[in-house]
C-alpha cells in the first residue's frame, strides 16, 4: 500500500512550500493539479521529488477537479491510501501514524474511510473557532481505495461536496489527530478569497441572498467563539507563522476587477463583499454611490442557525 496525496492549487505560493514540505516525509507521491497559477506555485513544486503536476484546464473553482486527481492517482498499482488536501491544510505525522496502526492492525479494511476533526484556525495558528458551524466540525478526507468506488458526476461549484468518492459505504474512522485549516490564519488575504468565491457563484446564476448567508461565517461578526490551540496539534510540523499571517496575493483581487469590467459593478451589488475597502473604493468610483448589499434579516439568520443546530444533532441521533 502506497500513501498518495492529492491537491488542486492556483496561486498557492503563500503556503504551498510549507504544505509540501511537511507532508512529503510521510507520503510516497503527491500529486498536483494547478488550474493555471502565476506566482511561483509551480516552481515550488518542482523543489520537491515525489510532486507531480497534473493540469486543471477548467474555468471555474469546481469539485470536478477531484474526479481528474482520482483518475490520475489509480494510475497507481494497488489499493493505496488517498488523502484530499488543499493547499492550505496540514495533518500531522501524528494523524498518518494513526491511519497507518488502524490498517496495520487489521481494524481497518478495504474500502474504508477517514475523517478528521477540521480546525478553523482563526487569525493566529493560536486560536480556532468554536462556533457553529465549526464546532465538532469533521471532514472525510481520506480512504484505502478499493479502486471501484466513484465520485457522483454532478458538478457542483466551489466544490460545496464531499472530497471523496460518494459511493462509499459508511464504514468510517475518526482519526484523533486534527486536520488543520490555515486559510484565516492569513485572514484579510482570506477575506478576499471569500468574496472571490461570492462572485463566482454570483455568476454562475446562483441566488445573492443565499450566496451571503453561506459564505457569512467567513467574516468577523458578533458571536464568534474562539478557543486556545493545543501544542501537540503541531508536533512534526515546520510552520513558519509570521509567513503565513502577513501573506499577501492580489490574484482574486485582479479577477474580480475584471469581473466587475466584464459584467459591470453593478451585477455584483447585492454581495456582501463591500467591507473589503478595495472593493468598496472601487463601487463608490464607479457607482458615485456606496452599495446596497442584499441579507436576510438578523433574525432569520439566528433562526436559521437554530435549525441547522437542531438538524445536526439529529442526523447524528440517527446514524448511532
Amino acid at each position: 500500500m502506497k500513501t498518495i496525496v492529492l491537491i488542486p492549487i492556483k496561486n498557492e505560493e503563500w503556503i504551498l512550500e510549507q504544505t509540501l514540505k511537511n507532508i512529503s516525509s510521510m507520503v510516497d507521491f503527491i500529486i498536483i493539479a494547478d488550474q493555471r497559477s502565476t506566482d511561483r506555485s509551480l516552481e515550488i513544486c518542482k523543489q520537491f521529488p515525489k510532486v507531480k503536476v497534473i493540469n486543471n484546464s477548467f474555468e471555474s473553482h469546481s469539485n470536478k477537479i477531484r474526479w481528474l486527481l482520482l483518475d490520475e492517482a489509480r494510475k497507481i498499482d494497488g489499493n493505496n491510501l488517498i488523502i484530499c488536501l488543499d493547499a492550505d491544510e496540514l495533518l500531522p505525522p501524528s494523524a498518518f501514524k494513526e491511519i497507518n496502526e488502524s490498517i496495520n492492525s487489521g481494524k481497518a479494511k478495504i474500502g474504508d474511510t477517514f475523517s478528521f476533526n477540521w480546525i478553523q484556525l482563526w487569525k493566529s495558528v493560536r486560536k480556532y473557532r468554536i462556533d457553529n458551524p465549526w464546532k465538532n466540525n469533521q471532514k472525510k478526507i481520506a480512504f484505502w481505495d478499493d479502486r471501484k468506488n466513484e465520485y457522483k458526476k454532478i458538478y457542483i461549484i466551489n466544490d460545496h461536496t464531499s472530497r471523496i468518492p460518494d459511493l462509499y459505504p459508511t464504514d468510517n474512522y475518526l482519526v484523533f489527530t486534527p486536520l488543520l485549516h490555515f486559510q484565516f490564519v492569513a485572514f484579510e488575504k482570506a477575506q478576499m478569497k471569500q468574496a472571490w468565491y461570492r462572485c463566482s457563484e454570483l455568476i454562475n446564476n446562483n441566488d445573492v441572498r443565499k450566496i451571503n448567508l453561506r459564505y457569512l461565517v467567513s467574516k468577523e461578526k458578533q458571536g464568534i467563539r474562539v478557543s486556545e490551540t493545543k501544542k501537540d496539534w503541531f508536533n512534526g510540523l515546520d510552520i513558519d507563522e509570521e509567513k503565513i499571517t502577513n501573506a499577501q496575493d492580489d490574484s482574486k483581487l485582479k479577477e474580480i476587477i475584471d469581473w466587475f469590467n466584464k459584467y459591470g459593478i453593478g451585477f455584483f451589488e447585492g454581495l456582501d463583499i463591500w467591507d473589503i475597502k478595495e472593493l468598496n473604493e472601487e463601487f463608490i468610483k464607479r457607482m458615485e454611490r456606496k452599495p446596497n448589499p442584499k441579507k436576510f434579516p438578523d433574525w432569520l439568520i439566528k433562526l436559521n442557525n437554530v435549525r441547522n443546530v437542531i438538524k445536526n444533532k439529529y442526523i447524528k441521533w440517527i446514524k448511532k
